[in-house]
């Protein structure tokens, strides 16, 4: 049985094996004694023990609590073994390592930076000069767009604050090496800064006029003061109004991805709502399919709006962001995007074909030459009576109701008949997987017609059986009448014909027409010709 030790590193806890804690510590002490005499040693320590602290987290699952030996092993071969350091053997080194993959991640830069450092660390990542990025940013700005995505990616994107993080963000292999070289380049660079600003300093005492300067120079510093109150006075707003769109998506998206009242429609100056699960039904009959694209849908909607809300209150209350959620949730978001994808397509082949089925229906000859056609209007009540749980959709084209039934308007047409009989088609629309599968929708509407002597009863919307689904299945019928025989239109039959391209469909029902060479006409002009003849 192993002796288990509880270790701090970098300010987090792990539970070690004895003999893992004393290579671990031998190493560390190795390197403590080999950059004993290095400027920034402190500082190359620390980050070299929370890159450590880093890779034990990634070590260490569920099922694994305690550092081995062999996770120290790992360790020392991503970071370099220690005869590397003493012995300064750079080429072995990195023939060691040759094989240990740089990991590149997106971060703020915070040594290239003018506002954020985003431009800068995005530049970084695509191995770009941050200028071209800033100048795309300006482009971007004459749209209002730059801003709002540059605001939204100061709150998501982490800012690299440690040495391995900058080193991650360059693409460099997070090792001793380069943790070392890379603080000793920032030294550097900030032991010029401070020589130049000594230089600088010296040479504003020797020149003349060094009060005005120095008065200059206040100003500039308070005009430099007063503008970053302002950015950050911009930041807060932005990110309150961020806060209040986010909010309202989500408070919308959740009421109609749960089916608490869905969808919202203007319909007739009308506020209607339509829950996400019922449409959904109406197209698939793949529970399985449904199930999987509903959860692609809730992440692929979900998180972009989480985020929103996310990064508005950084903006507003500019606390440190979680490490990586970014790009935790950009992977989340490309797999959803993926998942929606693949059942959207698997659900538009069932549209990809269509047909219409030409269906001539048994008509009995009216027994005068005028036949009275007229809409049902009880189904006409029936339909506005519920119109709260119900969605019109293209006007009033198509209705769904909450139970997940479609009912559709049936069209009319009314055309010449090629002898000297009244005629009535019923044309059925629908699409489907194949043609065959269309024709064969194309027998799942429901629609009833009545015919007593001479009138003609027509419900003004059919339906679609209960258990199929929706295929964009429309019923037109097309009525044909004799020549110089005539129609008696009702009033209500005005939606039946109003989609049917007749420049007059709002005035033909409610008088009788009679059929011309030339179409209908009223029965003074349509008798006038014959007479003349």
């Amino acid at each position: 049985m192993k002796k288990t030790l509880t270790i701090n590193i970098s300010g987090i806890i792990f539970h070690i094996d004895e003999d893992a804690y004393d290579k671990l510590s031998n190493y560390l002490d190795i390197l403590k004694s080999h950059f004993k005499k290095t400027v920034g040693k402190d500082e190359i320590i620390t980050d070299i023990e929370g890159r450590i602290a880093e890779l034990l987290q990634e070590q260490l699952k569920e099922q694994k609590q305690v550092v081995s030996i062999e996770d120290v092993d790992e360790i020392i071969k991503i970071l370099g073994q220690p005869s590397d350091f003493l012995e300064e053997e750079e080429e072995s080194q990195e023939e060691f390592v040759a094989d240990d993959k740089a990991t590149k991640r997106l971060y703020r830069d915070p040594d290239n930076q003018i506002i954020g450092g985003v431009c800068g660390g995005i530049a970084a990542y695509l191995n770009l000069d941050a200028l071209w990025v800033r100048i795309i940013f300006i482009i971007l700005l004459l749209g209002f767009i730059s801003p709002i995505i540059y605001l939204v990616l100061w709150a998501v994107i982490p800012k690299a604050r440690t040495t391995a993080e900058k080193l991650e963000m360059k693409g460099e292999r997070v090792n001793v090496s380069n943790i070392e070289k890379s603080i000793q380049e920032e030294l550097h660079h900030l032991k010029d800064k401070i020589n130049d600003l000594t230089s600088k300093t010296k040479d504003s005492f020797k020149k003349k006029g060094r009060t005005s300067s120095t008065v200059a120079e206040e100003i500039v510093g308070v005009f430099v003061s007063f503008l970053k109150i302002i950015l950050k006075i911009v930041i807060i707003a932005a990110g309150i109004v961020l806060l209040i769109i986010g909010l309202g998506a989500l408070a919308g998206f959740a009421v109609s991805f749960f089916g608490w009242g869905g969808f919202m429609y203007v319909d007739n100056h009308d506020l209607v709502t339509f829950p996400l699960p019922t449409f959904l039904g109406l197209i698939s009959n793949d529970v399985e399919a449904l199930g999987l694209m509903r959860v692609g849908l809730l992440m692929l909607i979900g998180i972009p709006i989480i985020m929103l809300i996310y990064g508005a209150l950084r903006m507003i209350f500019r606390f440190e962001g979680l490490r990586h959620i970014g790009f935790a949730a950009f992977n989340i978001w490309i797999i959803s995007l993926i998942i929606t994808l693949f059942f959207t397509f698997r659900i538009a082949r069932n549209y990809k074909h269509d047909i219409t089925v030409k269906k001539p229906i048994e008509f009995y000859q009216p027994a005068s030459d005028t036949l009275l056609v007229s809409a049902n209007q009880a189904q006409f009540d029936d339909v506005y009576n519920e119109y709260g749980d119900n969605i019109f959709l293209d006007g009033p084209n198509i209705v769904l109701t909450e139970e997940g039934r479609i009912l559709s308007y049936v069209k009319l047409n009314i055309r010449k008949s090629p002898d000297d009989n009244f005629h009535l088609i019923k044309h059925v629309y629908s699409r489907g997987r194949t043609v065959m599968d269309a024709g064969e929708n194309t027998n799942y509407t429901l629609h009833r017609i009545v015919q007593t002597d001479s009138s003609l009863l027509i419900n003004p919307y059919f339906t679609i059986r209960e258990d199929e689904v929706w295929r964009n299945q429309q019923i037109s019928f097309e009525l044909q009448v004799p020549l110089y025989k005539a129609v008696k239109l009702d009033r209500n039959v005005r939606e039946l014909l109003r989609y049917q391209g007749y420049h007059s469909s709002y005035h033909l029902p409610g008088k009788t027409w009679v059929m011309t060479e030339d179409g209908l006409k009223e029965p003074d002009e349509a008798f006038l010709v014959p007479l003349l003849e």
